[in-house]
This record gives structure tokens, sequence and C-alpha cells, in this order.
């Protein structure tokens, strides 16, 4: 098993070597999204800890955050509740060590379910970044992610996203291994 870092910034080393995030080759190919100000992006980061933290069985009630993350909190409460789920990993690292790039996903259920949890879809990016996650999972524990979906939390709710499995989550993991080769040959590495 490679050994996987991530820094405070979001920059990966696999085996101590740099290697980019799944979202930075993303973004770099594909173009940043306009994410608003700081506030957007620091909820995204505050939202996936608690979510990991509810998925882990951790009572939020000694916890202090922002209370505008409580629609978001209630939003993943009501996916729990309709969808209960067994949780195999939450913030998971993973990494691809022949096609050098790793990324965080953000849980594994039971039955090799792979999902993602957004706070706004971006459907096209969202597919790639399911598809690089499966790839590399996949590449590291052999063939466990049979299924990966997108759980959309907007803050009023929650929405399923399309469910990728088969060859549809294979072309999702090849067209994403296509932008990591434009991504090597647009900054060398």
């Amino acid at each position: 098993m490679p050994t996987i870092q991530m820094s405070e910034d979001h920059l990966y080393t696999v085996d101590g070597k740099p290697v980019p995030g799944v979202t930075q080759v993303i973004s770099d190919i594909m173009g940043e999204l306009p994410y608003g100000n700081e506030w957007y992006m620091e909820r995204g980061n505050q939202a996936h800890r608690l979510y990991k933290m509810l998925a882990d069985g951790v009572d939020l009630i000694d916890y202090d955050y922002d209370p505008r993350l409580l629609p978001y909190i209630h939003g993943w409460q009501a996916w729990n509740a309709d969808m209960n789920p067994e949780f195999i990993a939450t913030e998971t690292q993973v990494a691809s060590t022949i096609h050098n790039y790793a990324g965080t996903l953000d849980a594994i259920l039971s039955g090799g379910v792979l999902i993602d949890y957004k706070t706004s879809a971006s459907p096209e990016r969202d597919r790639l970044q399911l598809g690089a996650y499966a790839f590399a999972r996949n590449g590291l524990y052999g063939g466990s992610i049979k299924r990966a979906y997108i759980v959309e939390i907007p803050g009023n709710g929650y929405k399923c996203g399309h469910v990728y499995s088969g060859a549809e989550l294979r072309r999702a993991s090849t067209d994403f291994l296509t932008l990591r080769r434009a991504y090597a040959i647009k900054n060398g590495k």
C-alpha cells in the first residue's frame, strides 16, 4: 500500500512524491468554478468534517460549529435516515501510483458504493471525480467499488445524483485519466 499524505493546503504526496489531487487536475484542465467568497469554500470544508463525524456516530451536541451549517447537517441527517447506509470508510485518501494522482473520497458504503457530498452539483466534474476515486480505490483494493453517486446537500434537503456503475463508471474513470494525461502534458508532471 502506498503512503498517501495531504498537507493543510490540500497538496498530496504518495510515497513522498508530490502528485496532483483529483480536483486539482479537473480544475486545471476544465477551469476553476466560481466559488464565491471565502465563506463558501470554508462552508464546504466544515460541512465535510461534520458529515464525517455524523457518519462515525459522533453526537454534535458538544461540538462547536457555525450555526449557518445547520441546514446542511439536517440535509445529511435526512439522507442518512432515508437511505440507512452502512459506512465502510469515511474521508479516505486514495491514489493511483500508475497514473500519479491522489484524492480524498467522502465515503464508501457497504456493497461497494462510493459517495461524494456536494453543496452544489456540477454533473460533468462530479462524474470525473467519482471515476477518478473509483479507479484509484479499485487499484488499491482490487475492484471493491461497484457503484458511485453524488449526494447533493444544498442546504434545503438532499438529492441523490445519477448512479454510475459498470461501463458508465469505467468510462468516467477513463475520461478522468484522459484529463490526467492532459494535465501531465500541460504541467510537465
